[in-house]
């Protein structure tokens, strides 16, 4: 278990190096850095995750979701590390 998810860890971590293309209507996530957690989920309906996964107020979250216009907007439930 812990060898699978280095590997998936790798992966996503060798994918986040570079700003990506993205093709719209796909999902996509840019790294934005470390931040932790303050709330999740907040009223603008933004939440933490990590896979399926919800983060809660403590935890470390380090990818934002691309929107459809291939922007990536503020973090909203954390706070720079």
């Amino acid at each position: 278990m812990l060898k699978k998810l280095l590997v998936v860890a790798s992966l996503v971590s060798l994918t986040a190096c570079g700003k990506g293309i993205y093709t719209q209507g796909e999902e996509a996530y840019e790294y934005v850095g470390c931040n932790r957690v303050v709330q999740s989920p907040v009223k603008t309906g933004e939440r933490a995750f990590m896979g399926f996964i919800d983060l809660k107020a403590g935890d470390y979250v380090f990818y934002k979701r691309v929107d459809n216009n291939g922007d990536v907007g503020t973090v909203v439930t954390s706070v720079p590390c």
